[in-house]
Formats: C-alpha cells, sequence, structure tokens
C-alpha cells in the first residue's frame, strides 16, 4: 500500500543500499549492509523504501547502539570516552 495515496498499485522500483552501524563484537566494528527495497506507486508517482525495525527512519545508528549509548550515559564518564569507546 502506498504511505502517500493509500492506493494498493505499487511496484518494486530497484534497491538501496544503506551501510549501519552496530555494537561493536570482540572489540571489532561492525557494520551492517542493508540493501532495502525501493517501491514506487503508480497511481502517484512517489516512492517509498522498505522500513526495518534495526534503524529507525533516516538514521544510520541502529537501535542496539543507541541503547548502549544510553546505557553508558548514566555511568560517570565524559561524552568523550563514550564516543572512544
Amino acid at each position: 500500500v502506498c504511505p502517500y495515496c493509500a492506493q494498493r498499485q505499487v511496484v518494486c522500483n530497484g534497491h538501496k543500499t544503506v551501510y549501519v552501524r552496530l555494537p561493536n563484537v570482540s572489540e571489532r566494528t561492525v557494520i551492517l549492509i542493508l540493501r532495502k527495497q525501493r517501491f514506487r506507486c503508480k497511481v502517484c508517482g512517489k516512492t517509498s523504501i522498505a522500513q526495518t525495525p534495526v534503524v529507525r527512519r533516516q538514521h544510520q545508528i541502529s537501535e542496539n547502539t543507541r541503547h548502549a549509548i544510553d546505557k553508558t550515559l548514566i555511568e560517570d564518564r565524559t561524552m568523550r570516552s563514550i564516543a572512544d569507546q
């Protein structure tokens, strides 16, 4: 269903590659490469992209990383040390 006009005449229109940063695993940086499906509405002509619960819309940091940052903000540390980690 088109999110703009609510019609059901939506066709596939390629992919968009998105690079998402995930929390570190064994002290190594993890980057998830997502190929999101792009859709185009035949009625209104607007395009939309598939959504995933891993990342918020138009963001590049995963929800897991955001929660890890929030968790470290509880501790008495500087923003610089959190960013370095």
